[in-house]
């Protein structure tokens, strides 16, 4: 059954979407790093990708720490990772011991949530959800993407990732601090947009100025009356 889950996990290709509430800022969350010092969980230091996992697993988490890792090698300007773990056993040291078994880079930082029921409700904000089961934690097989304000900018689903969407998502979360007015207005807005427009064109339409309703039926300068 192990070896099943991570044969599946290495052959779904890593599909970057679109985040399910564009534009919102995702509130920022408190954590301990491996070192065992208190912190918050963003920097404001560039893009990132939000790697949730739990150091026990045997399924998706190291198979897709492994894909990552591999497909950053490759790419320029590659985001800032930051792997969080979602399970209240996790330590310092666990989290040490997943850094030295995947040989992951001093650039990566790896830390837990300070408090369980913060963390699940941090996570919920994505649509991450993790329940509890016998072996671990049933969780979904994602990797959030974060601009340098903290605003949740796409979601790799699947653990083979490309160059390609690597780069367009770090594209993706640089764009979204610095939204164009369409992206501003929202689905919510351009309705009313669209309403306030209807009624102007409307009001345009039907609009006669005072002076042209006088002059209807006057006689024109040069006009001559039928012979």
């Amino acid at each position: 059954m192990k070896l099943l889950l991570v044969l599946l996990a290495l052959s779904a290709r890593a599909e970057l979407y679109s985040p399910g509430r564009a534009g919102i800022v995702i509130r920022d969350l408190a954590v301990i790093g491996e070192d065992g010092a208190p912190g918050r969980l963003l920097s404001g230091e560039g893009p990132s990708l939000l790697l949730p996992v739990f150091t026990r697993c045997f399924g998706t988490c190291p198979v897709t720490t492994q894909a990552l890792k591999a497909a950053l090698a490759n790419t320029l300007d590659a985001p800032r990772v930051v792997v969080l773990s979602f399970d209240p056993a996790d330590t310092a040291k666990d989290l040490q011991e997943y850094r030295a078994i995947h040989k992951l880079p001093s650039t990566w930082r790896l830390a837990r949530g300070a408090d369980a029921a913060a963390t699940r409700a941090y996570l919920d904000q994505f649509g991450f959800r993790v329940m509890t089961a016998p072996e671990g934690f049933i969780h979904p097989d994602a990797t959030l993407m974060l601009s340098p304000k903290g605003l949740w900018a796409g979601t790799f689903r699947g653990a083979d990732f490309s160059g390609k969407d690597l780069a367009r998502a770090r594209a993706r979360a640089l764009a979204a601090d610095a939204p164009t007015f369409a992206s501003r207005l929202g689905a919510g807005g351009w309705i009313t947009a669209a309403g306030v427009l209807l009624v102007l064109g409307i009001a345009v339409l039907f609009y006669r100025p005072r002076h042209a309703i006088l002059q209807c039926g006057v006689e024109q300068p040069g006009s001559s009356q039928g012979s």
